[in-house]
Parts: structure tokens; sequence; C-alpha cells
């Protein structure tokens, strides 16, 4: 399932029987299947109709409405909220694990760290005034 992120001035979401048509400055740009949507994420002032709203909700599509600028509200309207529910359940007894956490944080760290390794031995392959510099950097990691 996928995201429709709308953050650009002068879009309109509508629907249709087929799915959801956007609208930029009131000409038609997109139709788009509202069946391979899990969210919708709006971050500018635009219209959104109820029926709209209903739609998405029957739908299971989830709608999140930013408030742009400088405001940090925003207001979530859950589509698939059983998905979500469960998704925050196994996170919590995960952190609730403390053997399952520490196995996790190691594998995290350790694709940062392989990550950062293959990051500086390109860029000492690329730059050879920094080698010096950049070998050490890869001998502390």
């Amino acid at each position: 399932m996928t995201t429709l992120f709308l953050d650009r001035p002068g879009l309109a979401l509508h629907h249709d029987a087929g799915g959801l048509l956007l609208f930029d400055n009131n000409r038609r740009i997109a139709a788009l299947p509202d069946t391979a949507l899990s969210r919708v994420v709006i971050g500018v002032d635009m219209p959104v109709s109820t029926r709209l709203l209903a739609r998405l909700a029957r739908k299971d599509i989830g709608v999140t409405l930013l408030g742009g600028g400088q405001d940090p509200h925003a207001v979530c309207l859950p589509g698939a909220a059983r998905a979500d529910v469960r998704t925050r359940l196994a996170q919590y007894r995960l952190f609730l694990d403390d053997a399952a956490r520490s196995r996790w944080a190691t594998r995290l760290l350790s694709a940062k760290t392989a990550a950062q390794i293959s990051v500086l031995a390109k860029a000492r392959a690329q730059r050879s005034d920094l080698r010096y510099p950049l070998a050490r950097a890869l001998v502390q990691l």
C-alpha cells in the first residue's frame, strides 16, 4: 500500500466511481485508483469534502491533515486503524523485551557502522588528498 502526499498549493482532491481525481488549479491532472492507497497526507490548504473523507474512511484509507507553515498541529483520521493498532502493539511488545531490544539495537548499530565504513572507503578512494584523515576515521570505526 502507498501514501499519497499532497503538498503543492492549488491542488484539489475529488472522488468519482473509479477512485480519486487530482486537480491543479481546476485542471484535472491525474486519476488515481483508491485501491492502491493506504494513507493520504495533505500538507497544504486545500478544499476537502466530507463526502471524500467518508469515502476514504469506508475504503480504510487514513487521512492526515498537516497545519503547514509554522502551524505544528495535525489532524489524523485513521483509515486502516486495525493494522496501525497491531503494528503499535507489536512495537510495544518488542520494546518490553530486553533481549529483543538489545538484538535490534545491535543490528541497527551494525548496519549504520557498515554504511559509514562504506561511505568513508569510497571517499578515500576518490579523494587522495584526504586519504590520511579518512583512513584514521576508518580505523576508529
